[in-house]
């Protein structure tokens, strides 16, 4: 279980990470809405993630989506793949099709009055597979969590709340064991912010985390690991500031990230900084005048690792995208075209020596959503991807 949340919270740090630092994919983007949405990355979110993300649009009862492959120019008559979703009666069902025809994977989602899940269901060739409950409490935030994998319990957790909002300590547990195998507990300042977080694993004391500004690089003495954790943000005269956020563990040593933002909330730069004092990474944002970012550079010690630069229509849409090397050479280049209502109906990408590599083309309905999709390999048709939708 600490394993799949080491990777669980690797995952959602690699992600967050690339959201600041670079243009995100479609999923990238999906990631982080239900991320956010539910404040975790469990198999039911992740699927959303992945299936799941047109439900954003509320206005879309169901999506049938149909994939066909391309042998020398010419369409396969047998679709490769085919997916149906339906949304009806706070139940969301999704199907996966082989080639074949067979239902390959199905899920199911019940939700609440206010629009979250309360049981997902995940099936294989038929068979149940996995399987997550749900409890929330009257502010949406999760009471009580189950996980089956193959009919047998894997792991839950039970929350618990003051007023509502801020979690106040959690048990998780393996399987079908009634003692907690880890459990976290918070404690907060007058003011809301949180004051410390202890984790115990079996019962015991592990670690404590202090959240607190006071002395920098101090030794923190405790019968067990404690760092001190400390948030700031300081503005300059002009409305511009800085946030930084200061970890220093049990032996004095200080780890800190800084954030530089305008006075307008847009990240201008962030750096990384080990206990030595070094820098590790860094990068720097610049702005066009209507605030779309134009250039993205990124350091690893001091030394320039890579630069992308952007370009924009008149309506601030992205046209294009190039992304150099350390030693200033191109690396990678995507041009998008764009239609009157500022959609993408052709997306080409270009490698380090500026040849084409793929190239996709979009067409849409007249409320805007994707209802083809064809990508090339170079100047050779590959995939097409059709979706029909029924609207309520």
């Amino acid at each position: 279980m600490k394993k799949l949340l080491l990777i669980i919270y690797a995952v959602s740090l690699y992600f967050t990470v690339s959201a600041q630092t670079s243009s995100t994919s479609d999923y990238q983007d999906r990631w982080q809405y239900y991320f956010n949405l539910y404040n975790s990355y469990t198999p039911g979110v992740a699927n959303l993630s992945m299936n799941g993300y047109w439900r954003k649009n509320k206005n879309i009862k169901s999506l049938k989506q149909t994939i066909y492959k391309y042998k020398k120019g010419k369409r396969e008559e047998i679709p490769y793949s085919s997916t149906e979703s339906n949304f009806d009666n706070d139940h969301l069902l999704n199907y996966k099709y082989s080639k074949k025809g067979n239902l390959h994977r199905e899920y199911q989602y019940k939700y609440n009055t206010y629009g979250y899940y309360t049981n997902y269901k995940g099936f294989k060739k038929g068979k149940l597979s996995e399987e997550e409950f749900r409890e929330y409490n009257d502010s949406n935030r999760v009471v009580k969590y189950v996980y089956y994998k193959n009919n047998k319990k894997r792991n839950s957790y039970v929350s618990e709340y003051m007023d509502y909002v801020k979690i106040v300590k959690q048990d998780n547990y393996q399987k079908e064991n009634t003692d907690p195998y880890y459990t976290w507990i918070y404690d907060y300042y007058e003011d809301g912010k949180k004051k410390m977080s202890e984790y115990y694993k079996k019962g015991k004391l592990k670690r404590r985390y202090l959240y607190t500004c006071d002395d920098e690089g101090k030794e923190v003495k405790d019968t067990v690991k404690t760092s001190k954790v400390c948030y700031l943000t300081e503005y300059n005269a002009d409305s511009s500031y800085v946030k930084i956020y200061r970890n220093t563990d049990s032996k004095g040593k200080v780890r800190k990230q800084r954030y530089t933002y305008r006075k307008d909330g847009k990240l201008i730069s962030y750096e990384s900084i080990n206990t030595k004092g070094e820098t590790s990474y860094n990068y720097e944002y610049e702005y066009d005048a209507n605030g779309n970012k134009v250039k993205y550079t990124y350091y690893r010690k001091s030394k320039l690792y890579l630069k992308e630069e952007f370009k924009y229509n008149a309506n601030s849409k992205l046209i294009e995208k190039t992304r150099y090397n350390g030693k200033g050479k191109l690396w990678h280049k995507t041009i998008n075209k764009r239609d009157e209502n500022d959609n993408i109906i052709e997306a080409t990408e270009y490698n380090h020596k500026n040849k084409l590599t793929s190239k996709t083309q979009y067409q849409y309905d007249e409320k805007g959503n994707k209802t083809k999709k064809i990508v090339y390999k170079k100047d050779e048709i590959k995939k097409e991807y059709n979706y029909i939708y029924v609207y309520i």
